[in-house]
């Protein structure tokens, strides 16, 4: 939904009666057109705009609130975030793709889907033997399908190291903290221990405590634990850090949160201790073989290779045993980002749901967009 649009909702929101078509030019500063008021009726706004001859346009506060909170930062709002949509519908549509199809997914107008199509051949041009074609208001790419996939390999390597290594990218995702404060936090707590991990590990073990921190500001805490591991300096670590972090946020110190952020630091210290199995409703599976197989196709379907990359392999290792724990468990633990999430890392995501369909499968579970 572009601004414009927005803006419509916003003022039918703070009315008390409804707008009608008369009404208009009085709103000049809105610049209501006809495409708007036809878009209201669609599927995606059901139920949040009516329509009346006698009363005009009116709105459902209560349904126009979810709406706002679920979906209004999906939709891309920058050039180069409308730039990167495109090339990503370009590279796994079979057909082409329509301009009108693309103005309406998009809501903007067709003067800035012809910049957006300037933007992307810019965009591709060093890369020789891919060309963005216009036919019939249609475009597609061509080229082989090798240069198609470097090109996804590339955006999503972008995304990846600008976007998840950057501590103040990833902390714009927590509102009710802040996540630089905490990290610096974690940061002294391993020094006055002398405790040494790699500098590229930090801001994934940011992400867990992030995650941890805000499971735990809407009341969900971990209630078992299964390691004893009260007498490792990672969990004096973990117990220090939560110490001094419940005097700047409003959680409660729980000792199980602390053998598992101590968990997660022995992991990332020493993946010997790492499990090398899990197991799930009776079924075993080899945590070894299924991240080989996870790595392959990640290389095969983005052309991303993580095969000798240890921060990954063990992170994701570390996710698995977690991931089943709470699957076991039945543990539900909401994603109030996945919507920020989608729109800030799209390709990552993307990824990430290939990895999760395989997952799924190997230990014989459905894994929501959620998880």
């Amino acid at each position: 939904m572009n601004s414009r649009q927005r803006k419509i909702l916003e003022y039918l929101a703070n009315k008390t009666h409804g707008l009608k078509e008369k009404s208009y030019p009085k709103l000049w500063v809105l610049r209501i057109e006809r495409s708007d008021r036809y878009r209201f009726p669609q599927p995606k706004l059901s139920g949040i705009v009516a329509s009346s001859t006698r009363e005009g346009y009116s709105i459902d506060l209560t349904n126009y609130q979810k709406y706002k909170e679920a979906s209004e930062d999906i939709i891309p709002q920058t050039p180069n975030e409308r730039s990167i949509y495109i090339i990503k519908e370009l590279l796994f549509s079979k057909q082409r793709r329509s301009i009108v199809a693309l103005q309406e997914a998009l809501f903007v107008s067709e003067h800035t889907i012809e910049g957006d199509i300037k933007r992307i051949r810019e965009l591709i041009k060093p890369y020789g033997g891919l060309k963005l074609v216009r036919n019939d208001n249609h475009i597609y790419f061509d080229g082989n399908e090798h240069v198609k996939r470097r090109i996804y390999r590339d955006l999503l390597a972008d995304e990846i190291k600008d976007n998840f290594i950057n501590i103040n990218r990833t902390a714009s995702l927590y509102k009710r903290f802040d996540l630089v404060r905490v990290t610096e936090i974690f940061e002294a707590t391993l020094a006055e221990h002398n405790y040494q991990v790699r500098e590229t590990v930090v801001p994934m073990i940011v992400v867990h405590i992030g995650i941890t921190i805000e499971r735990m500001l809407s009341g969900h805490y971990l209630d078992k634990s299964n390691n004893n591991l009260q007498e490792s300096i990672e969990f004096q670590i973990a117990q220090d850090f939560f110490h001094k972090v419940v005097t700047m946020i409003p959680i409660t110190y729980s000792e199980v949160e602390a053998e598992a952020l101590a968990t997660i630091l022995m992991g990332y210290k020493n993946a010997v201790k790492l499990s090398e199995t899990l197991q799930y409703e009776g079924k075993d599976v080899n945590i070894s073989k299924l991240l080989a197989d996870l790595t392959d196709v990640i290389f095969q379907t983005f052309d991303l290779d993580f095969t000798e990359d240890e921060d990954f392999q063990n992170g994701l290792r570390l996710h698995l045993q977690s991931l089943v724990m709470r699957v076991t468990n039945e543990t539900v633990i909401p994603n109030a980002h996945l919507q920020e999430i989608k729109k800030s890392y799209p390709l990552i995501f993307e990824m990430g749901l290939v990895v999760s369909r395989l997952i799924g499968n190997a230990f014989g579970f459905e894994l929501s967009s959620q998880k």
